[in-house]
């Protein structure tokens, strides 16, 4: 049995997510890639990530290095509000 992420919002959400990749000499490789995602009516939140990568690809592995960087932002409730980076 196959099991799926299930993502639901309570409200509205303007959701982008983008990336590019590059492979540019002899295996070498870098990527680009982010997220972002905000809700606008009952609890509002903003969601961002973003993702560098390097590369080098060969016959018998791919060593993949990279670096994230995760943002959510909850400021509904002032007493129970949050900011967090990841």
């Amino acid at each position: 049995m196959i099991t799926t992420p299930n993502v639901n919002f309570d409200s509205s959400a303007y959701i982008y997510s983008g990336g590019v990749n590059w492979d540019f000499y002899r295996g070498l490789g870098v990527g680009l890639r982010g997220n972002y995602a905000k809700t606008l009516e009952e609890t509002q939140e903003t969601y961002a990530s973003g993702v560098i990568s390097a590369w080098y690809k060969n016959e018998w592995v791919t060593p993949i290095v990279s670096f994230e960087r995760t943002y959510l932002i909850d400021r509904d409730i002032r007493s129970d509000s949050f900011d967090a980076n990841l």
